[in-house]
């Protein structure tokens, strides 16, 4: 229908705008819009653009997709308001760290869109220390510039979070509303395992974590009790069947925290038992596929904290190589745990996303079974005993009591890492190495130096976990934010009322991100 309709009536000429008119226009904008949106988010998909990165101008957007650049504005908008895009400065737009991040709004089944995306950025930044709980947030000014809203979008959010207890207003100021200190004792129970040496088995993300709860507990007055499970040949044993140690229970305790760091330590009647408390359980998964018994799945007390989720690790380590125009990689590894098979499921869904089903090379030396055995290692040290003094081997055979489990791993992991290095070199069109762990990436950058091929002008290396290692070799890593779950977890016990969640989901995952150092380049 005419926007202008001509009518005669009694010999008078007048025009009148049909009501369809504006309604037909303001769908025109609205699909313009939505074009723009679109337009960006597939470009972050495919890896033409990656966090950090600046995008096209408006102008650009605009001339490339024939809008008006108001309409590219509009967009910039709304994806700004979803944590898709932040502004860098007054003229220049970037993609977001979360834009490539599962987002626990989706998994929630919670809409993105408008204040309630800007909400649950505002509540996953409270929960996972972002804003320390003894200041004050920043000003209303600020955090409106932070998060991208108008000041009567943020008055909304403030006004529900205090509505909900997780923040007090002051006047002017805003703060998280935390208890004040009780002199009542309250006591948080850790659960870890450990090996039949009386050793705590922990990997270096779990120290990180278990260090961050032990000084979050000291300063709020929590006491935190640690309580250890056997690990003796991939088979668990329960501490206190053993000796006779019993699960603290009661008023008292605030609830459990149970971490679980490789296949095997799910034991399922322990964790029955804790859950017969009904008292809060935090499960910190740092293994990816792990099966759970059915009584904690469904289970009102039980919440999941996916530590180190290596699927979308994965994929985001694809996107910023994509980034970066890397078109052939090679996966490397040699471990057959869940979690690598997890980060390269990742790589490849990213790379095949962005066209390209076969550009993930796959380089694995697995050892026959995952005892690591370290049979060169063992059958070297034999060959030297036979011929050794007796007080010597005697000597040797003391170290070698001693000798902790982590070097001989690592040994055995050199050796096998080698063979699966020389096999990706193999392959001349390889533009970069993903490494499953830091420990392989290192041993990478070792491994090249020696066959005097250039990082990164020849090949680049990145790897997971942005370990200290990474740090001092100069290695790309992907970091977890073991810090924000150590946070996460800790509220989740002490402070449930920051803890708010609009739904009835159990599982909290939060955001990494590639950390850039000196191992990665363009191509």
């Amino acid at each position: 229908m005419s926007c202008l309709h001509n009518y005669r009536q009694f010999g008078l000429f007048f025009i009148y705008t049909s009501s369809n008119c504006e309604h037909d226009m303001k769908q025109s904008r609205r699909h313009a819009v939505d074009r723009v949106t679109e337009y960006i988010r597939k470009s972050i998909a495919d890896g033409s653009l990656v966090p950090g990165r600046r995008i096209p101008s408006s102008s650009e957007i605009a001339a490339e997709l024939s809008v008006s650049e108001r309409t590219v504005w509009r967009a910039s908008k709304t994806l700004q308001q979803e944590g898709v895009l932040r502004r860098r400065s007054r003229n220049i737009l970037e993609v977001g760290e979360t834009s490539w991040a599962p987002r626990q709004e989706a998994q929630n089944a919670v809409t993105t869109s408008g204040w309630e995306a800007v909400r649950a950025r505002i509540e996953r930044d409270i929960i996972t220390g972002v804003y320390s709980p003894y200041n004050t947030l920043p000003s209303r000014k600020e955090l409106q510039s932070q998060y991208n809203v108008n000041s009567r979008t943020l008055s909304k959010i403030i006004n529900a979070l205090c509505k909900e207890n997780v923040l007090i207003s002051e006047g002017r100021s805003l703060r998280i509303n935390i208890p004040t200190r009780s002199d009542r004792v309250r006591r948080l129970v850790l659960f870890c395992p450990m090996s039949e040496s009386g050793v705590i088995q922990l990997s270096p993300h779990d120290e990180l974590f278990v260090r961050m709860i032990e000084a979050l507990s000291a300063r709020f007055g929590i006491v935190l009790e640690t309580l250890t499970y056997f690990h003796r040949e991939d088979v668990l044993t329960r501490d206190q069947k053993r000796h006779g140690l019993r699960i603290p229970y009661g008023d008292d305790v605030l609830g459990y925290v149970y971490i679980v760091n490789s296949e095997t330590c799910v034991v399922e009647d322990l964790l029955t038992d804790i859950h017969s408390f009904r008292k809060r359980i935090a499960i910190v998964d740092e293994v990816s596929g792990v099966s759970y018994p059915s009584l904690l799945e469904n289970s009102p007390y039980v919440h999941f904290f996916p530590m180190v989720s290596s699927y979308p690790a994965g994929k985001m380590v694809g996107r910023y190589l994509l980034g970066l125009g890397h078109r052939r990689v090679s996966y490397v590894s040699i471990l057959p745990w869940a979690w690598s098979k997890a980060r390269l499921a990742g790589l490849k869904e990213a790379f095949a996303s962005a066209g390209l089903p076969d550009a993930v090379t796959t380089i694995e030396n697995f050892p026959e079974s995952p005892s690591y055995a370290p049979d060169p290692l063992l059958r070297a040290y034999n060959e030297w005993r036979k011929n050794a003094p007796q007080t010597h081997a005697e000597e040797f055979d003391a170290v070698f009591k001693r000798m902790p489990v982590y070097t001989v791993r690592r040994a055995e992991r050199k050796f096998r890492a080698y063979h699966a290095f020389s096999g990706a070199l193999r392959d001349p069109k390889v533009t970069a190495w993903v490494c499953a762990f830091d420990g392989i990436g290192i041993q990478a950058l070792d491994f090249l130096k020696t066959h005097n091929i250039p990082v990164p002008r020849r090949v680049s290396v990145i790897a997971f976990d942005d370990s200290v290692e990474a740090l001092s070799r100069g290695l790309t890593s992907y970091n977890f934010n073991v810090e924000g779950y150590a946070h996460a977890v800790f509220n989740y016990f002490a402070f449930p009322n920051l803890f708010h969640t609009s739904s009835k989901t159990r599982v909290t995952e939060l955001s990494g991100l590639v950390v850039e150092r000196r191992s990665v380049k363009k191509t």
